[in-house]
């Protein structure tokens, strides 16, 4: 995934996970979202699974796949920002016509990401099994301050309400079931650049913006399902990406995450550095 599709990947969770809940009653769906936000994360913990589809139009395929899916499980702990997933990324390596990049683990603390495939294995220093990156050094190279969207995983009650800053075309659209578990369904789009000139800090602002500017997209379509405990079960949205190289084509990425299992035991064991290789030194660039 390029830095521009990272950045707005990160631009919608971090939007999605505060814009995004649900509820009952005579509530108006945005009340209903922003109770099942603070629900969810003051949960503390929960697993969480993943599904990513891009489509590729297909005078860019050249012949070959128009999808790639990629997908895994894993949990997060809200409250001290750490978290583990494990991901099975074989078709994306197949797409790209190389190997198959088979299983990624990968262990978050922060903006620090830690990512581990066995195909790296024998391509890394001695001693090292971790590939590491800051999604801050990365952000800040990019000119988006990444540390002010890490607020969004924080239990402050007054956060959720800056996330509905961006959140319009709110609607209940029926009810379903997720995991065995009924859901009232809800509809939106989420706003970037409401949410840059509704927020009142004017650094958040300019970071919504920044992104909007190196993404490409300002709105951001998304689907909610809301458990009768009201905590978000689901959550699906969709974005678009400049091809490049050129192009004027773009891909369009939907992701799909399902929470189950609040309060769960997260023990995540973060990678030290004389296990891990930066991610810019492994690529010969001098390490931040």
């Amino acid at each position: 995934m390029r830095p521009k599709s990272i950045l707005t990947l990160l631009a919608a969770l971090a939007l999605v996970a505060g814009a995004c809940g649900g509820g009952s009653g005579d509530q108006s769906p945005a009340d209903a979202i922003a109770a099942a936000s603070l629900n969810t994360t003051e949960a503390g913990s929960a697993k969480v699974s993943i599904a990513s589809k891009t489509t590729v139009p297909e005078a860019l395929a050249g012949g070959g796949p128009t999808s790639i899916e990629f997908g895994g499980e894993g949990a997060v702990d809200y409250e001290n920002q750490i978290g583990e997933m494990t991901m099975d990324m074989s078709d994306m390596g197949a797409a790209a016509g190389g190997p198959q990049l088979g299983e990624m683990k990968m262990v978050f603390e922060g903006t620090m990401i830690y990512m581990q495939f066995d195909l790296l294995a024998q391509q890394l220093p001695e001693g090292k099994s971790w590939v590491r990156f800051d999604l801050a050094t990365v952000g800040e190279e990019m000119g988006v301050d990444m540390s002010q969207f890490t607020q969004f995983s924080n239990n402050d009650p007054t956060a959720a309400l800056q996330y509905l800053e961006g959140a319009t075309d709110l609607e209940e659209v029926g009810t379903e079931d997720v995991r065995g578990e009924e859901t009232t369904h809800y509809e939106g789009v989420v706003d970037l650049q409401k949410a840059a000139d509704n927020v009142e800090d004017e650094e958040l602002a300019k970071a919504f913006e920044d992104v909007i500017e190196i993404g490409g997209q300002a709105e951001i379509p998304l689907e909610v399902w809301v458990g009768d405990d009201e905590t978000i079960r689901r959550m699906t949205y969709a974005f678009e990406m400049p091809a490049g190289q050129g192009s004027t084509e773009s891909l369009t990425s939907e992701i799909t995450m399902e929470f189950f299992d609040f309060g769960t035991e997260v023990d995540v064991a973060i990678p030290s550095e004389e296990e891990s290789v930066d991610l810019q030194e492994l690529m010969g660039a001098p390490a931040p």
